[in-house]
């Protein structure tokens, strides 16, 4: 189901603002249809039971090492354990050895962040490019991110696309997310807000609160759409619903001058407290004016 769902909503944004409202219908049922059908496997979201744990240890003294890597993703990410990087580091690092992929991009990741390490952005890029010979896509990712900004080598935004672009192909929304905003700013190719649409409607669609902040930015404004408060606002709220400060923002804002829906301050004024909270500060500061106003 899920794939006919996507292969519905792929057709259907070759001409995406020809039918705004039926795209809508289909980004909502794509992101629903991910909720329910896509089992929840990954070891980072939840805490393993102290069965699993003993298994991985048992696994991993034995050598196996996708049990020594899920130990150092446990230590990585604190699940059950306090977090330690450098404990993470050890298990990955004999994951790696023996070519497991997914370690030498973790690894990478570990040097590109000096997390457990010293930074080293050349030993990260070796990592990373090791994982990238398999295919892997996190690590076509963080190549093109590497060279988007420049991290060890000079900045390369052509270099840059050409990396997202093989990750994108293999969905990752962080990589859509990416081409979508270098189509925006035009880096690395010319800039064209249609394509830009595009790509964040395709990181949207699989949940990126970033993405659909852009598309509510790009309705806000009218950039590669007819302005639209109404979809503007809708757009911002699937941001808002997942924490995304600057959309719940952007939301206290069109509530306070009535833009896409009926004014009304005290509804501004709790979506700014939202974004406050959030740790944006000017959602504090327009929070704190309009309280003054008792609204």
């Amino acid at each position: 189901m899920l794939s006919r769902l996507s292969g519905e909503y792929n057709r259907m944004r070759r001409q995406p603002y020809k039918y705004p409202g039926q795209l809508r219908l289909v980004v909502i049922a794509v992101l629903l249809a991910t909720l329910i059908f896509v089992p929840v496997k990954a070891k980072c979201e939840r805490v393993p039971s102290p069965e699993e744990v003993l298994i991985w240890r048992v696994a991993a003294a034995d050598g196996d090492a996708k049990a020594q890597y899920n130990i150092g993703l446990m230590f990585h990410d604190g699940l059950g354990v306090s977090r330690d990087y450098a404990e993470a580091m050890k298990w990955y690092l004999l994951a790696a050895r023996q070519g497991l992929v997914d370690a030498h991009c973790a690894v990478g990741k570990m040097y590109l962040y000096g997390h457990g390490v010293p930074r080293d952005y050349a030993e990260a890029m070796r990592r990373f490019l090791l994982a990238t010979n398999s295919g892997n896509m996190f690590a076509q990712f963080n190549v093109g991110l590497m060279y988007h900004k420049g991290q060890g080598i000079p900045k390369d935004y052509v270099e840059a696309m050409k990396w997202y672009r093989l990750s994108a192909a293999q969905g990752l929304a962080d990589a859509q997310l990416n081409i979508g905003f270098m189509y925006y700013k035009g880096l690395g190719v010319p800039k064209d807000d249609v394509e830009a649409l595009r790509w964040y409607l395709l990181a949207a669609a699989k949940g990126k609160d970033e993405a659909q902040y852009n598309i509510g930015q790009m309705y806000h404004e009218g950039h590669g759409v007819s302005r639209d408060y109404r979809e503007a606002i809708f757009w911002y709220r699937l941001a808002a619903e997942q924490g995304n400060a600057e959309a719940q923002r952007n939301i206290g804002h069109m509530y306070e001058y009535g833009q896409g829906v009926k004014q009304d301050l005290s509804e501004a004024a709790s979506w700014y407290k939202r974004s406050c909270d959030n740790g944006l500060p000017y959602g504090c500061e327009r929070y704190r004016r309009l309280s003054a106003t008792n609204h």
